[in-house]
């Protein structure tokens, strides 16, 4: 096999060691040194061609090709079987909306977290129950060290230049888990995503190291388990408030006792939704975040309101749809804007302004609730949008009539605009009082 990479010369093994510290090819523990034996079997293994590019890793720009995935496989510890699961890691990384170059010189302490799920979990022997995100296991050790060799090595990640964190985390040397399918009460990853259980997929995510939280849910009924969740999310010190992404992963226990009592994971998320939220009079006390970010509270909340809440969701969801621009049409963007919406929130609705009414273009969510081109009134939380270009929660108007909303369940209305002028609005909320959200 024809190898591009120079091939180096080392007394014994402890001074190869030493020589990949020299060369920088390590960020501070000791790695296996490459020989060709173990990339040729990698290479053999994938049956790709070794100079096949995958990527241009940022911020160095440095070509991975699959021989120097494999190099930094071999320096990880990974066995051939575990490669695929770095590639795929990698690939993700890559794509636009990840923002790898973000990720990889940002002042907030985030590192990819992979995830892995599906039947390849329990045939390479994945911790899934104890220790999930600790020691002792060779898969999730090898794969998340070899991502962060290839961020290192191709994409030049180093403390200070340019990496700007300011304190890190140990997910930076290694930083996978997988799901356990066994005791999920709910749909596994690889499942509610659409590929299927005999699918195995690995989800990326930039987050911030494991918090670990007691639930209580041993000995707590459902609500009490949601209130101490929705109370953890909403930290005021939580990095969420302006963006990033949060991965909340429910051991077992607390995962069968919101199952039991009815919950489906899409009701979870929506209770979560609606109950991570703090005090305005709170929320004035972080004055890190400018007013004018685009997620500042105060443009879900009455500053004047000292009672009143904004939550660390709904300013992710105002941020997610203004930046919805790619579209070649007003349909294409309204259309795109309730299926963006859909991701975020269990109902979302875009309505056009038609005259003295809003008329239903699109919805998610809400089923025969809403049929298409069903009018209604532009007064209240939609009609305040819509007159004053601001974005309106249900913290300052009441909900529409038909979302059949009760209760403290957050709903936000953002008018959509052309040349200044509001031509219609995106509703979006956490679902009706007692619905099932799952769909």
């Amino acid at each position: 096999m024809q190898l591009a990479s120079n091939i180096y010369d080392a007394a014994d093994l402890e001074a190869a060691v030493d020589f990949c510290y020299e060369q920088r090819w390590t960020d501070g523990l000791p790695v296996i040194p490459p020989t060709r034996a173990p990339i040729e079997r990698i290479v053999d293994y994938l049956e790709r061609d070794p100079k096949e590019v995958i990527g241009v890793i940022p911020p160095k720009n440095g070509v991975l090709t699959i021989e120097k995935l494999a190099i930094n496989c071999v320096m990880a510890g990974c066995k051939p079987e575990y490669v695929p699961f770095v590639i795929a890691a990698v690939e993700a990384m890559l794509e636009e909306r990840f923002n790898l170059n973000g990720v990889q010189t940002t002042t907030h302490s985030c590192a990819p977290l992979e995830v892995i799920s599906g039947p390849a979990v329990q045939r390479l022997g994945f911790n899934t129950k104890e220790g999930a995100f600790g020691h002792g296991c060779r898969p999730s050790a090898a794969i998340g060290r070899a991502v962060r060799l290839v961020l290192w090595n191709a994409g030049g990640g180093y403390p200070g230049e340019p990496c700007k964190t300011s304190h890190g985390h140990p997910g930076y040397y290694s930083f996978c888990v997988a799901e356990d399918s066994e005791t999920n009460p709910w749909e596994p990853l690889n499942v509610g995503y659409g590929y299927g259980e005999d699918a195995t997929i690995v989800t990326v995510t930039a987050t911030t190291s494991p918090h670990t939280l007691g639930s209580g849910a041993g000995y707590s009924s459902a609500d009490d388990v949601l209130f101490v969740l929705a109370d953890s999310i909403a930290a005021l010190g939580s990095p969420n408030y302006v963006g990033g992404c949060m991965v909340l992963v429910l051991g077992q226990l607390t995962a069968r006792n919101l199952a039991q009592a009815g919950y489906s994971k899409a009701q979870v998320k929506a209770e979560l939704q609606s109950r991570a939220t703090r005090a305005v009079r709170d929320l004035k006390r972080r004055r890190s975040i400018s007013e004018s970010n685009p997620m500042h509270w105060s443009r879900i909340a009455d500053p004047a309101d000292a009672d009143a809440r904004a939550g660390v969701f709904a300013e992710r969801l105002l941020a997610g749809i203004r930046t919805i621009d790619a579209a070649r049409s007003l349909s294409d963007a309204l259309t795109a804007l309730t299926t963006a919406a859909g991701t975020f929130a269990p109902r979302a609705a875009v309505f056009v302004v038609q005259g003295g009414e809003l008329q239903a273009w699109r919805q998610s969510g809400f089923g025969d609730a809403l049929p298409a081109n069903q009018r209604v009134p532009s007064t209240g939380l939609l009609g305040r949008a819509i007159t004053t270009v601001n974005t309106v929660s249900t913290r300052a108007e009441p909900a529409p009539p038909f979302a059949g909303l009760a209760g403290d369940r957050l709903a936000l209305a953002v008018p959509v605009t052309v040349g200044g002028q509001a031509v219609a609005a995106l509703y979006s909320d956490a679902g009706a009082a007692g619905e099932d959200t799952s769909s």
